[in-house]
C-alpha cells in the first residue's frame, strides 16, 4: 500500500511539474509542506525511505526556483534597460575599489 501511494504521488507531482513551477511562493510552500509531511508519515508507516518521492519533490522545488529566478532576471534586465545611463568621471581610488569588488577580491 505504501509503495502504491509513493509511486502515485510521485507520478502526480511529475505530471504537474510545469504547472507547479508557475504557482505563487505561498502555494509552493504549502505544496512542499504537505508533500513532505505525507512523505515523513509514509516513511514512518513503511519503515523505508521514500527516495523517489523526495527526489520528485526536490525537482518540483528546483523548477519553481529556476522559473522564479528567470522572471526576476527578466524584470531586472527590463528595469536596467529602461534607465538612462550617463558617463561620469570617478576618482582612481574609487575605480580601484569598484574593480576589486567586481573581480570578487573585496
Amino acid at each position: 500500500a505504501s509503495d502504491l501511494a509513493h509511486k502515485s504521488i510521485s507520478e502526480l507531482l511529475r505530471l504537474r511539474k510545469e504547472s507547479h513551477s508557475l504557482v505563487s511562493f505561498d502555494e509552493m510552500r504549502r505544496l512542499w509542506d504537505s508533500t513532505l509531511n505525507f512523505t515523513l508519515r509514509l516513511e514512518r508507516f513503511s519503515g523505508q525511505k521514500a527516495y523517489g518521492l523526495r527526489s520528485t519533490l526536490l525537482s518540483q522545488a528546483k523548477a519553481f526556483v529556476e522559473r522564479r529566478h528567470e522572471g526576476n532576471m527578466a524584470n531586472l534586465v527590463a528595469a536596467l534597460d529602461g534607465e538612462r545611463w550617463t558617463q561620469c568621471d570617478v576618482s582612481a581610488e574609487r575605480q580601484r575599489t569598484l574593480t576589486r569588488l567586481c573581480s570578487g577580491r573585496a
